[in-house]
């Protein structure tokens, strides 16, 4: 999906799809619930600078999508936007320490993105724990378990790949965070998404009291 006239549309459905997802991960015990995910209120992230992404964190952390804290989380899902055009799925392994990026297009993210994503992530962890201090989760003489070292991912020759003139990317980001949440294997293309999308709207209108 491209074009500022359609990028708050994009938006909202992401959200919507995310919320979705996350309501699923959590039918059958909310507080073992070791899933998250964050709103496309944090996919400017590629595009501002570290001053701006340190003011978000708190917008971010009171929009996670979250019944658990980071320390007791195992994934973390969230949708980037680069250059207001195109979107690409992060998930960031807590126990593992990798960061997976899943972009259809199957280009490699560019240095100066992948060190604001660290950064993000850095001071999210900050955020969540202070939290959990605040709410006698953890001892107050605890000292933070923050990750440091991330692995980073990006299985472009395993992804699904888009069309070369389709729009379609977050699309991809949906099914591909659908999949993976389920643990089944990537197997889609471009020539599978009409398919894919009048299923994905027959899940969103069946949910609509999770998305309104």
């Amino acid at each position: 999906m491209s074009s500022s006239e359609t990028h708050w549309t994009t938006d909202s459905v992401l959200d919507s799809w995310f919320s979705i997802l996350f309501s699923f991960a959590s039918l059958q015990d909310k507080q073992s619930c070791k899933v998250a995910f964050l709103s496309s209120i944090i996919s400017s992230i590629p595009s501002i600078d570290n001053n701006t992404i340190t003011n978000l964190i708190s917008c971010a952390f009171n929009d996670f999508y979250c019944f658990n804290y980071w320390h007791l989380l195992e994934f973390l899902y969230f949708p980037l936007n680069v250059n207001e055009n195109h979107w690409f799925l992060v998930r960031v392994g807590i126990h593992t320490k990798t960061i997976e990026i899943f972009d259809s297009t199957g280009i490699s993210l560019e240095v100066q993105i992948q060190k604001k994503i660290f950064f993000f992530l850095k001071n999210l962890q900050q955020a969540s724990w202070e939290a959990a201090q605040r709410k006698n989760l953890v001892s107050p003489d605890a000292k933070p378990s923050l990750i440091q070292k991330w692995t980073l991912k990006q299985p472009k020759d395993k992804h699904p790949k888009q069309g070369k003139k389709s729009l379609d990317c977050a699309y991809f980001v949906m099914q591909t965070a659908y999949l993976l949440l389920r643990g089944e294997e990537l197997k889609y293309g471009q020539k599978d998404m009409l398919d894919i999308k009048r299923e994905m709207i027959g899940i969103l209108l069946a949910n609509m009291e999770l998305v309104t």
